[in-house]
């Protein structure tokens, strides 16, 4: 992974699963995203191998560089299936439904269902919180269900860009002002501002997270670095991670990528 420690290199050459397409040379992450970044690439764990895995799980859920010959397809039905993700065959649901009901670097039991945690709570509770949010559980107002699927969402980022330019394609063929243009943008503009907003609050939750996870300014590690990747939880990923539907059928299709 570029910009990242040399023992990275090193430590990154063990086997791991192919991706999708086979291994790509890596982007260069944004000057931004390594500022930002920075401290949570080696946290400071405590347990055994705990960075060695660390340095694999970053390198791994790297974005790849866009394979210049897929063109991305495009429907209004398509997106809107793609959006809507609290119905329980979203590929979404699909996947929180695989995950363990219960966590395993940390204790939960006593939390759940949806007993109450104080936004002013202790972090270790609100690592809980957190926790069931990200598979779809809110409870109350500080709460909210579909930090899981934005957190999904990252690891299936459409590229805006990539949408407009199929959009135009659709408009030279039938129109900008055809029906089917129409909804076709209609659809998207509603899905890329719920987006937004569900990753402007996953940040924010994540990066609050994060720094309890390092030692801060007055020397303190408020919560053990390890739960930064609990397996029951999907990992923030530093950058989305770009991802071209070439069928109409997005939600079908990336069932195949997940």
């Amino acid at each position: 992974m570029a910009a990242l420690p040399g023992a990275l290199a090193k430590a990154v050459t063990a086997d791991l699963p192919p991706s999708i397409r086979g291994w790509q040379p890596l982007v260069r992450p944004k000057k931004k995203v390594i500022l930002t970044t920075a401290p949570f690439v080696e946290p400071g764990f405590e347990k055994k191998g705990a960075q060695l895995c660390w340095y694999r799980i970053l390198n791994f859920r790297t974005p790849m560089p866009i394979d210049g010959d897929l063109v991305l397809k495009c429907t209004a039905e398509g997106i809107v299936s793609f959006a809507g993700w609290a119905d329980t065959q979203h590929p979404w649901q699909i996947l929180n439904q695989k995950l363990p009901e219960s966590a395993l670097l940390f204790d939960v039991e006593r939390f759940m269902p949806d007993v109450h945690i104080s936004i002013r709570g202790s972090k270790e509770a609100r690592t809980v919180k957190l926790w069931r949010q990200t598979h779809g559980n809110a409870f109350e107002k500080s709460e909210s269900p579909d930090v899981g699927m934005a957190l999904w969402e990252r690891g299936h980022w459409v590229l805006n860009a990539l949408v407009e330019a199929a959009i135009a394609a659709l408009a030279r063929i039938h129109g900008e002002n055809s029906a089917l243009v129409k909804a076709v943008r209609r659809a998207w503009a509603i899905y890329y501002r719920d987006r937004s907003r569900r990753a402007d609050n996953l940040r924010n939750r994540f990066m609050q997270f994060w720094q309890w996870c390092v030692v801060n300014e007055v020397g303190v590690r408020e919560v053990p670095a390890e739960y930064m990747f609990e397996p029951t939880m999907l990992v923030y990923t530093f950058e989305v991670l770009p991802w071209v539907p070439t069928t109409a059928d997005w939600c079908k299709e990336v069932e195949a990528v997940d």
